[in-house]
């Protein structure tokens, strides 16, 4: 959203906005509607519908000198958003375990940084009759593995919040040869920045430490994701009044921290801003699966649901940017 050049009356968004956003929902042409609205001779709003997150890091990131819109277009969060005068930022999240109907509206911290790390263990390889004759990478590999535990519980600050977890070991191919390296992946969330340093400090610390205690050595990577996702306060205050009008104040609440992570942070980082979690799923006509789950369904009323909370938002937010 952009700097009006004048001020708006409610009237905008019983004539503009709302009909025309729901007027999409439920149409095979749901996606157009926000390229649609991006009038480009009316630079006081402007919407987007992100097809596709991307991962911090990917190859295909838009330089630093493209503007707000085209490096949306190009499916990744702007890197050059302050320079169009962005005033604020909203965004949302069709969210499975939250119940249709409701819309999670909290300030400060709504989701967490997420990284991820690789550890390739380099050991010697052998025969297991022989075990004296190899260094071997797997059971050090396993070793590290459960030295990382001992970061959340021993290291972070309990007040905080953190997870280290390993989600892939490979090492060795056949049953009587003992491998010559293991690799392992992981990956690691929190919302403080002094817990993310310590994570990525500690993380290599020790699985050196494991390796050079048992003759081997190790390459490691540590990649980070997107920072925290952090509702800025007024502009949630804002937000949350405009979802109470939108869908009735039953339906506005703060939910829990979601531990995952989201590229909404990098649009946080050019303007103050809002994330909303909507609820989208009906236990009684859905059954309710996780995000990555095969059978991940959403109840498409939600939909709607979130138009309305949205368009309202934008109107609320509008009113409140000086001309």
């Amino acid at each position: 959203m952009q700097r009006p050049q004048q001020g708006l009356g409610r009237g905008y968004a019983a004539e503009g906005l709302v009909e025309r956003f729901e007027a999409y929902v439920g149409g095979m042409e749901f996606a157009n509607a926000f390229t649609e609205l991006n009038d480009p001779d009316d630079q006081r709003r402007r919407f987007e519908l992100q097809i596709a997150e991307r991962a911090a890091g990917d190859d295909e990131i838009p330089p630093p000198d493209w503007d707000f819109v085209t490096a949306l277009e190009y499916g990744m969060p702007p890197t050059a958003g302050i320079g169009i005068g962005v005033d604020r930022v909203l965004g949302q999240h069709l969210w499975a375990w939250f119940p249709l109907g409701k819309v999670s509206v909290r300030p400060g911290p709504v989701m967490a940084s997420c990284d991820v790390f690789e550890i390739v263990v380099n050991g010697r390889g052998g025969h297991i009759s022989k075990p004296q004759d190899a260094i071997d990478p797997l059971v050090i590999g396993a070793q590290i593995v459960t030295n990382l535990q001992h970061l959340v519980a021993r290291e972070v600050d309990p007040q905080e919040i953190a997870v280290v977890g390993v989600t892939q070991f490979e090492a060795g191919e056949s049953v009587g040869v003992i491998p010559q390296t293991a690799r392992l992946e992981g990956g690691t969330n929190m919302f403080s920045a002094e817990v993310r340093d310590l994570l990525e400090r500690r993380i290599g610390e020790i699985a050196e430490g494991i390796c050079a205690a048992h003759g081997a050595t190790c390459d490691i990577t540590y990649t980070r994701g997107y920072d925290a996702v952090v509702n800025d306060p007024e502009t949630t205050e804002i937000v949350a009044a405009a979802a109470r009008r939108a869908l009735g104040d039953e339906a506005v609440y703060e939910g829990e921290l979601i531990l995952g992570g989201e590229d909404f942070s990098a649009f946080q980082a050019c303007a103050p801003g809002t994330f909303l979690l909507l609820g989208a799923t009906d236990p009684e006509v859905t059954e309710i699966h996780d995000h990555h789950h095969p059978q991940f369904d959403i109840d498409e009323r939600a939909l709607a649901n979130g138009v309305k909370v949205i368009s309202e938002s934008v109107v609320a937010l509008l009113q409140e940017v000086p001309a």
